[in-house]
């Protein structure tokens, strides 16, 4: 019982922090098919086969100064020619001058990524 008391606590702690950081989440948008279409040419620029980029959900969210914010998962190939596995992706800005804000891969990538969607107010 001792042991399930604090683990209880700190598991409540991480709860209230993350909704304190995750206050000034964006808007939930409805993206088009152009605006899809330029997520998915930005996130391509940065695969090791582009023409072997499976693209899952993509949610999206503008900001209050106006950015848009895309949040989903691709399925690429590696250098050996098989499919890694969905991998958690950022794009960040305007359609056709969207930034890549990144792509998981590494466990530690793949945590910033989804950590940095949170914290725009995606859950992916």
């Amino acid at each position: 019982m001792l042991r399930i008391v604090p683990a209880a606590v700190a598991a409540a702690l991480l709860v209230g922090c993350q909704s304190a950081s995750n206050q000034n989440a964006g808007t939930p948008i409805t993206l088009s098919d152009a605006d899809k279409a330029a997520v998915e040419a930005s996130v391509r620029l940065h695969m090791k086969d582009p023409y072997s980029a499976v693209f899952g959900n993509m949610f999206a969210v503008r900001d209050s100064s106006g950015v848009m914010h895309v949040c989903g998962y691709v399925n690429g190939k590696n250098s050996f020619g098989a499919y890694i596995g969905d991998q958690p992706y950022l794009v960040s800005g305007a359609p056709g001058a969207f930034t890549f804000g990144g792509v998981g891969g590494q466990e530690s990538a793949t945590f910033l990524v989804q950590q940095s969607c949170w914290n725009k107010g995606i859950t992916i």
